[in-house]
């Protein structure tokens, strides 16, 4: 995660938007890219690891259905 990071963190100024969204009692970060392509990545962290997903922008209502069946183990 930490090359993901770095990366968003040096184009959050191209065209890149950042939205916290809460899936089972946890925050999960989706970066909203508009300039090059439109596309949406979710980065939810699990302890020491993040699972990433990246969809294109017309599949967004798909992203929200599956990220809506998460259930967490605490």
């Amino acid at each position: 995660m930490y090359f993901y990071e770095n990366y968003l963190r040096n184009s959050k100024s191209d065209g890149i938007a950042e939205k916290q969204v809460i899936v089972d009692g946890r925050k999960i970060t989706e970066y909203r890219y508009t300039e090059e392509y439109s596309a949406i990545d979710a980065a939810i962290p699990l302890g020491q690891y993040w699972m990433l997903f990246s969809v294109e922008s017309e599949y967004e209502k798909e992203l929200e259905q599956i990220l809506a069946t998460f259930k967490f183990l605490n």
